[in-house]
Formats: structure tokens, C-alpha cells, sequence
């Protein structure tokens, strides 16, 4: 300890050692200034110490320096000094001049009392503050003085304190600013008219918390401290006899040892106050403390306990909810105060002890008096006593088996039993309060409840059902268990019970628990929205998570209607792989009854339409199909084919045999629903357009794409008329109409409608709904569609970090979003970025969901494609080997996904040159697919595309015309003669027919291609401008010069005017441009155009070298015809060597550079007269 003795200071340093390098900077430029400081190097936290440092340091120096981090008011010796300094400094009369805080952090909530703000110095430079501290402390007399250290008398109570007390730094400055005000100084003598009352629930530490404050603050009552014991919940009723005995006896034996002198026997409480009040009228200001005044009583009763006097000052600890006086709710503890107090005895010392005393400390909700029996009892825990508890509480069925025998004792007396503590309060309930209390005890600990959750419609609850009276007396309850504390009010007016009272009324009433919650899942059922509709997300807040509490007891009757409501909620907004467990938890339950009695169908079609549907999205579409048609079959024998709850299981049926590629079985069968529905319920009914809807989804995913737009319109136009234009399933079948014209190649109109869709989700349902996001990541995929990919990656980055916001960084949409950022960024030349994302996708769908899930599987594959775009290839191969023998494991060597996977496998095996072993691949895929879905369909044509362009690639010319021929006359004919797959079957076809010979067709495909994609895709894609420069080449060497011109001509102009006359994205379209001007004679023209795509290429930062030597030649070849003989002299000699050491270069413009060469270094004024090349 500095500076001790005693010596005067002008500087106390108040701080923590956690922030001692800081604070020993500061100190050494206090003292450069020549001042003398007191800093305590020991940081003993006991009462005693802290007693000796006020006496030693505080009570001589000038002021008080805090160095206020934010964990400085969570350290007790740190708010001990700053409290005893600012009592002191109170009585001078000079609180703003004698308390100086240096704040390191850039905020100041953590300040308190908030006056200390308007002292604050920002931690910057030590020598600056302490220079301005130099200066203040120079302008102040004398010592802070014997305030600092005075102890008023205690009477009624023996104050110890309590060295495991955890320090409420806010509720201690609050009962202070109730008792006095903010503005008022404490000297002038006047107080708050009213009491300050310190409510909370039994074990709080309301109690400790008053003792800390008379200890902590008694400096300000000379008068001394006065502790009455008002017995709490031992008092029933308001002003009863007892009450008013419990009052005699309390003040009685406060005026015994106040008047030791004086006859008090026989007095009445009145009069026994006034003459304690009389006896230390002289003393000054005093302090009342009425500790655990009884819940509920009324005005008058509360009032009889107040002494009245100008310089008395009353703080009242209560569990009842008063509105008298300022009331001060005492929480539980939070995070790093509740793991301090279950710490303070046995500090976590090794492997995994800290995490282990933090999860202990969550389990007890914070609650201070199971905490201080938990830290108490850890002692005898063995070595690893916060992991042994732990796994206790984790093997128990309640928090309070495991700390209800533990035999501790705790500090100054306390009630070490939670049942006894808690009970007490609980004794005091009477029908409705208790019944409300039990309630809320079977549902989730510490969630808020919704005041409609407590007012089940159940005879066995309330002894009534009369909805009018229940909620009457559901009322009346809550008023009686939140006056008794038992329960609080939130700020959104739900109602939270503490999770340790819960438990308890558990051991109370075990009996009654199971009708509970029977009566609160049959409830709650009728109070939760459709779960996959958009106001799940939105309305069903917290009753998601007392649904999921209700869960808990499988044995019981009801538990099946919510396990797959829940089942299909977490589908769409949680967990998948829970959802499927929910779903057939759900599905048992329905199948089997209490008493050995078949099993209602009706509730088994219920419950069999959730789990079909859960099944089929999570990729269990087998099971699906197997539960689905089992149910089916019995509801048609038992409530027949036209049963509304048969056709909604038949519809989600449908809809699993089309993902199971049973589509032969699937599509019919959706068009029954729809027809049935129809019949029975109208053509304008939600059901009806519900399956037609769905009935076009399947058309599409059967192929029928024309088919399924038809559809998806005549729903639409139905929709808008029935419905509305922005009803929510109007919208949805505005966006299931996008996609179906985008498949069709539509894309301008596809475009139009998302961004009706994003406007008008946008509109209703606000920017951050789940609903509005799915719009816009549809529009950013209308984007790339259009060749947008900037304004695409902008939607998707945007949508990908709203949902992490709101539903979390590993939920299913969040993660599908980000591995399409990782797409799109990667298109907007940055793989490396695009690598990082896709992996970290990769890593928690992993340890989510598992490494054989198909959406794992998914974002493997994924990785593999990427690590062949990086060039490392046997990594790839050795993913594309590994995702082919999951899925065909999981999912069936059949299974759609396994055969994309197969495709994936020999495209790169074709990349690879490996050609044989990727057709054989290829031709396997397409006879699985003709087989199970027809020639016709799709993901038939794709693998037969593909399979053409590898027959081409190997030089069988003959079977690849076959192929892509009759895969082009299929194109056409079911998506049209414009689809981007259609114009990309025509291309490939060209290319064949070049190779065969057939120029004439080629070049008139290829015209038709270019048309085709100038219109879908624009004239400036790049496909477009591919296909363009490719057939301009081959009009040109069929001497159809004029249209090559034009086609080479329209290039140029496009793209400089896209992109800018500097833009190396000119520079092909120019050498192009360059090339047909030689054809038409107008060679000075040419030779102007390649000398400018030669400067642009060597600006544009192009790194296609043997480009640049094949411009440079073509430059001396056109500067030999306009005459310009040393310039082509010149061109030929720089780059001519370096074209031919080129691979694959071109021999005839090799060739022609060399005779022209030779006749120049001959000749020089000579001109060559060989043939250009074609």
C-alpha cells in the first residue's frame, strides 16, 4: 500500500485491478505533477480491509480519482470507496469538486449516480489529465475527513455484511436517489416524502441488499440505522390482529434497545414509534428499515408501518408488488454477477470448470439464494466440482432435488431451503392465484407468457367453462400472484414466472401437472397460426417455445396435434432435422390412444399430412410416399375418397411421389385433388386453387413446362378475382409464375413480375419479412438471368445478412442465400472471396445437419466444382466420387440428385479428356432417365445435350448430329424455338455441322442462335457476342461477306457502346471489325482498327500474348498493302518469331507472314502478292 501513515494526500485512486497498468501510468504522471496519491496495491475485497483503506487514504486526501472502466462498479471495493467519497464529499457541501473520474470507454452508462458524469475525464493523454487534476486539487482545502469513515449506530439488526455479497452497484445508487432525490443535497436536511420499497421474490437478497446500503451508505444517517422485522408471509390479511402484534413486537424490541431506560411494556406500536422517533429527533437524519413487510396488505396496514418524522427515511424490503412509495424491483442476477456469487467460495479452476460454473449459474436462473446454496455445497463437489454439479442438475429432474438437502448454512441466518423460502409465499395464494401460478409453472421457464395462454377453456382447470368467468378469474389471479411477487409483468404485457418458483410448486402439486398441460397444449393449438404460414414467424413470438415445453412429456394424452404443428413450424422457420423428429413424434402419438382403442383417423389423416409434407422437404420422400399412402388407403375405406382429409393427405401425397420421381403416379393424382375439390368445395375455393397451384409445380417438375405456366396463369387470374391482387396466396402464385416463364426463357416478363412481388411483400408485410426476402432473392435470380450479375449480388448479400439477423447464421435459407453470394461473387471476379463463404457454408450444414444430409451433400458437391475451377483436380475428383456414393447410399443410385452427381462426375472426366469414360457415364444417366422420366423431360434432354457435345468432342459426328438433332426438335417443341436451352442445343448442332461440312446450316443455325439470344439474353452478353463473332467467321468463309461485315460491325458498335471505346472487352469485336474491312477493300480502314486493338491490347492489361503477336502480325500485313513497307518490315519482325513458337497458332497467317517477310528484307519497296488467308 502507497502513501500510508498518516500523511495527507491530495489524490485517492479508486480502480480495479484489472485495470492496474492503466491506472500505474496515470499515477506516475500524477506525481510527476508533484502530487501525493494513495493507491492500494492489495485490493482486499473484506469488509475490514476496505474499512482500513477509507480510514488510511480516503479520510485525508483532497478528492477521489475513480478510474471508472466498465468493470469498475462491479468490483464491491471500488463502489465502497467511490460511496464513502461521494457521502463526504456530500457533507462538504462539494460533491461536483471532490469525486473526478477518468472514463476509458466511450460510452457512460456505466456511471452511476448520473451526476458523477458531468466529472468525467476521457482516458487520452496521462500527462493532460493529470496536469488538469494538478489544478483542481490545488483550489481545495483540507481533507475529505472523519465523514469518510463514520459508522452510524445500528439498532434492531447486528450489520455485518456479507463478504460473498455480489455487488447491485445500480439498485444500491437507486435506493438512494428514492431515499434523497437527485438534486436535493443530503446536508440541507430534507428527505423523500416517500419510502423506497425493494420488491422481489423469496431469496432475492432483498434483505443483504439492505444491510449492504445501511453499511455502505450509513455515513448519511447520524441517526443512526433502525431494523424492524416485519415477518413477511407469516402475516395474512391486511391490518388483522396478528398484523398489528407482529408490529408491537417488532417496534418493541427496537424501543428495548433504543430506550434501555424506559418502561416500553404494554405500549402500542404508535406509541412505541413515537417514542423511538422522539428519542433520536436530535441525532439527525436515520434510517428505517422495515424488513419483509407481508405481501397484500392494504393502504391502511401499509401505512401503520411507517414511522413519520422529517428526518426519518424508510426502506422497505417486500415480495409483494407494491405501488406505494418508489418501488425498486430486484431482478435475479445476470450472466457474470450470478457466475461471481456461485464462484466467490470455490473459484473454477480447470478443464471446461469456468464453462461448467457459467451453465450452472444459467440453470438457476440467476436466482441469488440457489446460487449462494449452490457455491456453498460446491465445496464438497470434489475436484471438478462446477462439471459434477452440472451434470447433477442435467441427471435430475429439478433444480431443487439437487440443492434442497445440502445441510450449508449461509451468511447472517438465512433460510438456506428454496421449497421453504419460495413456499412461504406460495402458502399465502388462495384458488385462482394458485391455479394461474400453476399454469404458468407447467410452461417454459423464464419465457414471457401471453396473458391469452393462461385462460385455457378446460372444465378441469377452472371447475368451469364458461369463457366469460374463466377469464374473469384468470384476472383475478394474476392480480393476486403478482401483489405476492410470484410473478412479474413484462414490458409487452406478458407475465414470466422464475423457473426455481416453478419448480417448487412442482413438489407442491405433482398431480394436478399432467391436466395442465393437457389443457395448455389442446389450448395453445387454438392460439398458433398455420405453421408455415408467414404470421407463424411473425405472431407466434413465445408460445413457439412453451409448445416445445409441453413436448416434454411424451406419455401424455394431447401431445400429438402439437408435435406436428411444431414438426411443420421448425420446417419452415427452424430445424429441418427436428422438424422430421417433432413430425413423427407427432404421428405415434396420433396412432395410439390411452386406453387400447383404435386410433382416430380423423386425427391420423391430420397429423399424416404434416409428416408427408415435413418428410418430402426434408429429402425423405420414400417415407414419404410409404406413410402417405398407408393413411390414405385407410381413410378412403373409412371416411371415403371424398373426405376433405383424405384429398389434403392426397395432395401432400402428390406431391412426395413427384419428388420420388414417381410422377406417373404424382401428377394424376394432384389432378384428382384438384378435381375433387372442385367438385365438392367450388372452383373459386382456396382448397381448390391450393392443389391446382400445386398441380402446376408438378407439371413442371414433370417436364411440362408450357403446361405448367398455362396452370400457374389460369390460378393467378383466379386468385387476383377471388382473393385479391396482394392477398398472400395471390402473391405466391405471382412468383410461381416467374419462375415457370423464367424456365420458359421469358425472362423480361419473369423480371417483371418478381418486382411486383418484391413491392408489394414490401408494402404489406415490411422489408425484413421472411416472406418479402424470398421475393427478393427470387428477383436477384431474375437478374442473372438478364446478365445483371452486380445488381444480383447486391439482392442476395442484402437478403443474406437480413436473415442471419432474424433467424440466425445456420438456419437453412440463411445458409442457401449465402452459398448463391458465394456464386455471385465469384462471377464478379473474386473466387477467393466466393471459396471462403461456400466452405464456412459447407462446415455448418455439416455440423448441423450431419455429413450425409442432402443439403450438405449439396454444398460438397459444391466445393468439389469449385476446386476443379482452382485447377486442383484430383481433390475434385476424389468429392464427385464421394458425393455419387452418399447420395447413392442415402438417397438410392436412382435418386435425382445421385444421377446430377453422376453428371457432375463425367462432365469432369470429359474435361479431363478422359472421353470415353465420361459417355459411358453420360449414356448410363440418360437410360436411368428415359426410363423413369420419358424422353421428353428436362433432365432427360440435358444429359442427352451433354452426351452430343462429348460424342462431338471424341470426333463420332455422326452420332452427335443424331443426338443434339433430335434433342433441338424437342427443345422446340415443348419450350419453344427462343429458350436459352433450345438456342444452346441449336449452337452446339452448328458446331457439328461445321466440323461435317455443312457450312450453309451451320452458319443459318448460327444466325438463328444469335437472333434468339439477342433477345433473351441482350445483344451485348456475352453468349450473344460469342455467337455472333462465331458466325460472323463462318459467313465470312462462305464468301458472305456483307452479312460477316454486319454482324462484325453490330459488335463493334454494341460494344463500345456498353463499354467504352477503351474497354478491353473491344478489343476482340475490333480485330473482328479489323478482318472483314480487308474483304470489302478497305484495307486503310482495317489497318486503322488493328493498330487500335494492338494499342489496346497492351492498355487493357489483356494477358492473352499470342493475341497480341497475331494482331501485330496482321498489322504488317495490312501496313505491306497500303504501301507502308517499313512499318510492315517492322510489325513482322517484332512479332512474327513469337507467333510462330505460339502452340496451336495459326500456320496459314504463320506462313503468309513469312513469304511477306522474306520479299521485304529482298525487296523493300517490292509488295507482296500472296493471297490473304481465310
Amino acid at each position: 500500500m502507497e502513501g500510508a501513515g498518516r500523511e495527507a494526500f491530495d489524490v485517492f485512486v479508486s480502480y480495479t485491478h484489472a485495470d492496474v497498468e492503466a491506472v500505474e501510468v496515470l499515477q506516475a504522471a500524477l506525481e510527476a505533477q508533484g502530487l501525493r496519491v494513495f493507491r492500494d496495491h492489495d485490493q482486499i475485497a473484506t469488509f475490514e480491509s476496505i474499512s482500513r483503506r477509507l480510514e488510511q487514504g480516503l479520510a485525508r486526501a483532497k478528492v477521489l480519482l475513480a478510474y471508472y472502466s466498465e468493470r469498475y462498479p462491479t468490483r464491491r471495493p471500488c463502489q465502497w470507496e467511490l460511496t464513502n467519497a461521494f457521502i463526504a464529499a456530500e457533507a462538504l457541501g462539494e460533491a461536483n469538486d471532490r469525486i473526478l473520474v477518468v472514463n476509458p470507454v466511450a460510452t457512460v452508462e456505466h456511471v452511476a449516480p448520473v451526476r458523477l458524469r458531468d466529472q468525467l475525464f476521457p482516458a487520452g493523454d496521462p500527462d493532460a489529465i493529470a496536469a488538469h487534476v494538478a489544478r483542481h486539487v490545488a483550489a481545495i482545502d483540507g481533507p475529505l475527513g472523519e465523514q469518510v469513515v463514520r459508522t452510524p449506530p445500528m439498532h434492531g439488526r447486528a450489520l455485518l455484511g456479507s463478504d460473498r455479497f455480489t455487488d447491485r452497484y445500480a439498485t444500491m445508487w437507486a435506493i438512494y436517489e428514492a431515499l434523497h432525490g437527485d438534486d436535493v443535497p443530503i446536508v440541507a436536511g430534507r428527505v423523500a416524502s416517500r419510502p423506497a420499497v425493494l420488491c422481489g421474490q423469496g431469496g432475492q437478497g432483498k434483505s443483504l441488499v439492505a444491510e449492504e446500503y445501511a453499511l455502505r451508505f450509513g455515513g448519511l444517517y447520524p441517526g443512526g440505522v433502525l431494523w424492524l422485522r416485519a415477518l413477511g408471509d407469516q402475516i395474512r390479511g391486511a391490518a388483522t390482529a396478528s398484523d398489528l402484534a407482529v408490529q408491537v413486537a417488532a417496534y418493541g424490541a427496537l424501543a428495548a434497545e433504543v430506550l434501555p431506560d424506559e418502561t416500553v411494556a404494554g405500549l402500542s406500536a404508535d406509541d412505541l414509534r413515537s417514542h423511538l422517533l422522539a428519542e433520536i429527533a436530535d441525532r439527525g437524519p436515520s434510517l428505517w428499515v422495515i424488513d419483509d413487510l407481508a405481501s397484500g396488505l392494504d393502504d391502511a396496514a401499509f401505512r401503520a408501518w411507517l414511522p413519520i418524522a422529517p428526518e426519518a427515511h424508510v426502506l422497505i424490503t417486500t415480495r409483494g408488488r407494491y405501488d406505494k412509495g418508489s418501488r425498486i424491483d430486484l431482478e435475479v442476477l445476470e450472466g457474470p454477477d450470478a457466475v461471481a456469487l456461485l464462484t466467490a467460495q470455490v473459484p473454477p479452476v480447470g478443464d471446461g470448470e469456468e464453462q461448467a460454473a457459467a451453465a450452472v449459474a444459467s440453470m438457476l436462473g440467476g436466482h441469488p439464494l440457489a446460487l449462494d446454496v449452490a457455491g456453498t455445497a460446491i465445496r464438497y463437489e470434489g475436484s471438478t466440482p462446477y462439471r459434477t454439479l452440472q451434470q447433477r442438475i442435467q441427471e435430475s429432474e429439478t433444480v431443487v432435488d439437487v440443492l434442497e438437502h445440502t445441510g450449508v448454512e449461509l451468511p447472517n441466518g438465512h433460510q438456506p431451503s428454496i421449497i421453504a423460502t419460495i413456499g412461504g409465499a406460495l402458502d399465502r395464494l388462495e384458488g385462482d392465484g394458485l391455479t394461474v401460478l400453476e399454469l404458468a409453472s407447467v410452461l417454459a421457464a423464464d419465457v414471457p407468457i401471453p396473458v391469452e395462454l393462461l385462460r385455457p377453456q378446460d372444465a378441469a382447470v377452472w371447475g368451469t367453462d364458461g369463457a366469460t368467468e374463466i377469464q374473469a378469474r384468470s384476472r383475478a389471479g394474476l392480480v393476486e400472484v403478482e401483489r405476492h411477487g410470484l410473478i412479474t409483468r413484462t414490458d409487452d404485457g406478458s407475465w414470466r414466472i422464475h423457473r426455481l418458483v416453478a419448480q417448487v410448486l412442482g413438489h407442491r402439486h405433482p398431480e394436478r401437472r399432467p391436466a395442465l398441460r393437457t389443457a395448455l397444449r389442446t389450448h395453445l393449438l387454438d392460439l398458433l397460426p398455420l405453421p408455415a404460414d408467414a404470421a407463424a414467424r411473425r405472431d407466434a413470438g413465445s408460445l413457439v417455445d412453451h409448445g416445445r415445453a409441453l413436448l416434454q412429456h411424451e406419455d401424455e394424452a394431447a401431445v400429438g396435434p402439437l408435435a406436428v404443428w411444431l414438426g411443420g413450424y421448425e420446417l419452415r422457420w427452424g430445424d429441418p432435422a427436428h422438424a422430421v423428429v417433432l413430425a413423427e413424434q407427432g404421428l405415434v402419438a396420433a396412432e395410439s390412444t390411452d386406453d387400447g382403442t383404435p386410433a382416430s383417423t380423423e386425427r391420423l389423416l391430420e397429423a399424416g399430412a404434416t409428416v408427408v409434407h415435413v418428410l418430402r422437404v426434408a429429402g425423405r420422400s420414400d417415407e414419404a410416399c410409404e406413410i402417405g399412402e398407408r393413411l390414405a388407403e385407410r381413410g378412403i375405406a373409412e371416411l371415403g375418397g371424398d373426405d376433405l382429409r383424405v384429398l389434403r393427405l392426397q395432395h401432400h401425397l402428390a406431391a412426395a411421389l413427384a419428388t420420388a420421381w414417381r410422377t406417373e403416379e404424382g401428377v394424376p393424382l394432384q389432378l384428382h385433388v384438384a378435381e375433387r375439390f372442385r367438385e365438392l368445395l367450388g372452383e373459386d375455393h382456396p382448397d381448390t386453387l391450393w392443389a391446382l397451384s400445386n398441380h402446376a409445380i408438378d407439371l413442371s417438375e414433370a417436364g411440362d413446362l408450357r403446361g405448367a405456366a398455362e396452370l400457374a396463369e389460369q390460378v393467378l387470374v383466379d386468385r387476383v378475382r377471388v382473393l385479391g391482387p396482394e392477398h398472400p396466396s395471390t402473391l405466391t402464385s405471382m412468383s410461381n409464375l416467374a419462375c415457370d416463364w423464367a424456365e420458359l426463357g421469358r425472362f423480361t416478363d419473369a423480371f417483371e413480375l418478381s418486382e411486383k412481388v418484391v413491392a408489394a411483400r414490401d408494402r404489406i408485410l415490411g422489408p425484413d419479412h421472411l416472406e418479402t426476402l424470398q421475393a427478393r432473392a427470387n428477383l436477384a435470380n431474375r437478374y442473372l438471368d438478364l446478365g445483371d450479375v452486380r445488381s444480383a449480388h447486391a439482392i442476395r448479400v442484402e437478403v443474406a445478412d437480413a436473415r442471419e439477423r432474424l433467424v440466425g447464421p445456420d438456419h437453412p435459407d440463411t445458409l442457401a442465400m449465402r452459398l448463391s453470394v458465394a456464386e455471385s461473387l465469384e462471377d464478379l471476379g473474386d473466387p477467393v472471396g466466393a471459396d471462403e463463404i461456400a466452405a464456412d457454408v459447407h462446415r455448418r450444414r455439416r455440423e448441423r445437419l450431419g455429413e450425409d444430409h442432402p443439403s450438405t451433400l449439396i454444398s460438397l458437391a459444391d466445393l468439389g466444382s469449385r476446386l476443379r475451377r482452382r485447377g486442383r483436380r484430383v481433390e475434385s475428383r476424389a468429392i464427385e466420387e464421394e458425393v455419387i456414393e452418399r447420395r447413392a447410399r442415402v438417397l438410392g443410385p436412382n435418386d435425382p440428385a445421385t444421377l446430377t452427381a453422376t453428371m457432375n462426375l463425367a462432365v469432369s472426366m470429359q474435361d479431363d479428356g478422359e472421353l470415353d469414360a465420361a459417355i459411358a457415364r453420360y449414356r448410363e444417366v440418360l437410360t436411368t432417365r428415359l426410363a423413369g422420366l420419358g424422353a421428353d423431360h428436362p433432365d432427360t434432354l440435358w444429359v442427352a445435350s451433354n452426351l452430343a457435345a462429348a460424342l462431338f468432342e471424341a470426333g463420332d459426328l455422326t452420332q452427335a448430329e443424331q443426338l443434339a438433332r433430335s434433342t433441338l426438335e424437342s427443345r422446340r417443341r415443348l419450350i419453344g424455338p427462343e429458350h436459352l436451352e433450345t438456342l444452346r442445343t441449336a449452337n452446339l448442332l452448328a458446331d457439328i455441322l461445321q466440323q461435317q461440312g455443312a457450312r450453309e446450316e451451320a452458319a443459318e443455325l448460327g444466325l438463328v442462335v444469335v437472333a434468339g439470344r439477342s433477345a433473351r439474353l441482350g445483344p451485348t452478353h456475352p453468349a450473344t457476342m460469342a455467337a455472333r463473332a462465331t458466325t460472323a467467321q463462318r459467313l465470312w468463309d462462305l464468301d458472305r461477306g456483307a452479312e460477316a461485315r454486319h454482324l462484325r460491325e453490330e459488335q463493334l458498335a454494341l460494344v463500345v457502346d456498353r463499354f467504352g471505346p477503351e474497354s478491353p472487352e473491344v478489343l476482340d469485336a475490333l480485330v473482328g471489325a479489323a478482318l472483314v474491312l480487308v474483304d470489302d477493300d478497305d484495307v486503310a480502314r482495317a489497318r486503322e482498327r488493328a493498330e487500335a486493338a494492338f494499342r489496346l491490347h497492351g492498355s487493357s492489361g489483356d494477358d492473352r500474348a499470342d493475341l497480341g503477336h497475331v494482331i501485330g502480325v496482321w498489322n504488317g500485313v495490312l501496313s505491306d498493302l497500303v504501301g507502308d513497307h517499313e512499318a510492315a518490315s517492322r510489325w513482322l519482325g517484332d512479332h512474327l518469331d513469337a507467333l510462330a513458337a505460339v502452340r496451336d497458332a495459326d500456320d496459314s497467317l504463320v506462313a503468309l507472314g513469312r513469304r511477306l517477310h522474306e520479299r521485304l528484307r529482298g525487296d523493300p519497296a517490292g509488295r507482296a502478292l500472296a493471297p490473304m488467308p481465310p
